[in-house]
Formats: structure tokens, sequence, C-alpha cells
């Protein structure tokens, strides 16, 4: 009862897989070796 509101996750909270999130946007592969036109805010945070 303590845990649940108190202290550690739960067992249901601790099994549940990160998720990433989704996000869209467009662009035009304008090259053969992957280069793309898009506008910055598309990219602007990404990883990879």
């Amino acid at each position: 009862f303590f845990n649940r509101f108190f202290g550690l996750p739960s067992y249901r909270e601790q099994q549940r897989p990160q998720q990433r999130d989704a996000v869209r946007g467009t662009g035009f592969i304008v090259s053969e070796d992957g280069y793309v036109v898009t506008n910055h805010h598309v990219v602007e945070d990404a990883g990879k």
C-alpha cells in the first residue's frame, strides 16, 4: 500500500517498455548517395 503512493514503482510500471515519440516530416531525395532536401524543423532535434 505505501509503496503504491510513496515508494517504488509498481511491478506493472516497471514492465512498460519505453516508447519513442513518432515524428513525421517531408523531404525529397535529391541524389543517389542519399542527400535529402527538407525543412530545418523536420530534422532540428534528430539523433540520426
